[in-house]
C-alpha cells in the first residue's frame, strides 16, 4: 500500500508540474501576443537611434522565421504521432499510444530521433508480435517518419529557414543537462532563433561596405557637377550645398554604426 501511495504521489506531482508548465507557457504566449508591440518599442528604446531600424528588421525577421519553424515542427510532430498511432493500432502493437507519442516528439531531434523511435517500436513488435508484423512496423514506420521529415523540411525551406541539425542537437544535449525534458522542448526554437540572429548580423556587416561605396559614388558625382559651368547658377549652388551637407551627415551616421 505504501508503495502504491508513493507511486500515486509521484504521478500526481508530475501531473501538477506539467499543468503548471502548460499554464505558464499559455499565459506567456497570450501576453506576448497582446503586448508584443509595446515590448518591441521598449527594448528598442534602449538602443541608439541609428541602430534601431536595423535592430527592428533583425527582430521581425527572427520572429517571423522562428514562428514559421515552430509551426512546421509542431505540425510534423502531430502528423507523425497520428499516423504512427494508426499504424500501431492496426497491427495491435502494445503500448501503441506511448510509442506513437515518442515517434511524434522524436521530430524535435533531427534525423536520429525518428529512426530511433521506429527502432524502439520495432523491438517491441518483435518481442510481442510475429516477425512479419514487426517488419511491417519497421518499414511503414520509417516511411511515415521520412515523409513527415520531408514535409517539415519543405515547409521550412518555403519560409527561407533551415535550422542546422548539429546546432539543434547541441542545444538539446545542453538543455537536457540543465533542465531535463521540459527544457529540451525549447531547443528547436532556440536553435532557429540563434541561426536567424546570426544571419541578421552577417547581413548587417556585409551591407555597410556597399552603403559606403554608394556614398562615395554620390560624392564623386556631386564634385563633377560642381565643375560644370551651370554650377554657378544660384539655385544650383543652394541645392549642391544642401546635398553636400546631407552626404556629410550620412557619412557621419555610417561611421558611428
Amino acid at each position: 500500500v505504501t508503495g502504491v501511495g508513493i507511486s500515486l504521489l509521484g504521478l500526481s506531482s508530475s501531473l501538477v508540474s506539467f499543468l503548471l508548465f502548460a499554464f505558464a507557457a499559455l499565459s506567456l504566449a497570450y501576453y506576448w501576443l497582446i503586448e508584443v508591440a509595446h515590448f518591441e518599442r521598449l527594448w528598442l528604446s534602449f538602443l541608439p537611434i541609428t541602430a534601431r531600424q536595423q535592430a527592428r528588421t533583425i527582430w521581425r525577421n527572427a520572429e517571423s522565421a522562428v514562428g514559421a519553424y515552430i509551426r512546421s515542427t509542431v505540425i510534423a510532430v502531430a502528423v507523425a504521432a497520428l499516423l504512427l498511432l494508426a499504424l500501431f493500432r492496426v497491427v495491435q502493437l502494445p503500448f501503441a499510444t506511448t510509442l506513437a507519442l515518442i515517434g511524434g516528439f522524436s521530430q524535435f531531434i533531427p534525423r536520429l530521433g525518428p529512426v530511433t523511435s521506429v527502432l524502439i517500436a520495432f523491438a517491441v513488435a518483435l518481442a510481442t508480435l510475429p516477425p512479419w508484423v514487426a517488419l511491417i512496423v519497421l518499414v511503414i514506420g520509417l516511411g511515415i517518419q521520412y515523409a513527415t521529415h520531408v514535409f517539415a523540411e519543405r515547409a521550412m525551406q518555403a519560409d527561407a529557414l533551415k535550422v542546422n541539425a548539429f546546432l539543434q542537437v547541441l542545444l538539446l544535449l545542453a538543455l537536457a543537462e540543465l533542465g531535463g525534458f521540459w527544457a529540451m522542448i525549447f531547443a528547436p526554437s532556440l536553435a532557429a532563433l540563434i541561426q536567424v540572429l546570426y544571419a541578421g548580423m552577417l547581413t548587417t556587416t556585409t551591407t555597410v561596405q556597399p552603403q559606403q561605396s554608394v556614398i562615395d559614388l554620390l560624392c564623386e558625382r556631386l564634385e563633377r557637377i560642381k565643375g560644370l559651368p551651370e554650377a554657378e547658377r544660384v539655385d544650383l549652388v543652394s541645392s549642391m550645398r544642401r546635398s553636400d551637407d546631407l552626404l556629410t551627415e550620412v557619412r557621419t551616421v555610417l561611421g558611428n554604426n
